[in-house]
């Protein structure tokens, strides 16, 4: 779960009232890639929801002023009473960086942990050959090879989703906690037509549902 101390860029300080996370110093470079969230508690005092999104969940070229994470935070309070939101997301979010975030956001005690992932792409996590890549650029010359692109790709990703799924079912299962992903209307793998009806989105999401039910669609 990393150490307890940090929590992405956020690094704990210690006073005599109350454990603070803060943006650590030494990463100032960063704070530019990460959500616009100065400072938390480590202790909980109201409803504690962690949000993790990419740059589209982030609500990137829009914050500090605007991002989803503070209009669910307002939606939130006024239909369930004060609740705090605690926005951990990150642009070119990678796929060790999302289990990382979500590990060491536990401790944390969040009572909802909500994923908005809109670009899924995570090209440093998946490994290709150089053979592989041969094989793809070869295939790009011809649309009728995009089928065969999609199916390679999917192939690299599937294992990463499988223990992304059995991390999250994990965390339901030990620390009782939900997690709910939100389904952003339509996404840049759609758009460029590599993935096609299956997205890597819809992917997680149905090997969610396959999990019975562990996690909730917006």
């Amino acid at each position: 779960m990393g150490s307890d101390k940090q929590i992405g860029i956020w690094k704990i300080r210690e006073n005599r009232k109350s454990e603070i996370f803060i943006r650590d110093p030494a990463r100032y470079r960063e704070y530019s890639h990460w959500a616009w969230t100065l400072s938390f508690s480590l202790n909980k005092e109201h409803r504690r929801v962690v949000y993790i999104g990419d740059s589209v969940g982030m609500g990137h070229y829009y914050r500090p002023h605007f991002s989803p994470a503070i209009v669910l935070e307002k939606m939130m309070e006024d239909n369930f009473g004060k609740t705090e939101v605690i926005d951990l997301s990150k642009d070119n979010l990678m796929y060790h960086t999302l289990i990382e975030l979500v590990l060491s956001s536990l401790k944390l005690n969040p009572d909802l942990i909500i994923l908005f992932l809109g670009d899924i792409l995570w090209k440093d996590d998946v490994i290709f050959t150089e053979a592989e890549k041969q094989a793809i650029f070869a295939d790009m010359s011809e649309s009728k090879n995009i089928e065969k692109i999609q199916t390679m790709i999917l192939h690299k990703v599937n294992p990463l989703l499988e223990n992304l799924m059995k991390v999250l079912g994990n965390i339901k299962r030990d620390y009782k906690i939900p997690v709910l992903f939100i389904d952003p209307s339509r996404t840049k793998s759609q758009e460029l037509g590599l993935c096609g009806e299956q997205s890597f989105q819809r992917i997680l999401w149905e090997k969610g549902r396959d999990m019975g039910g562990v996690f909730r669609e917006s």
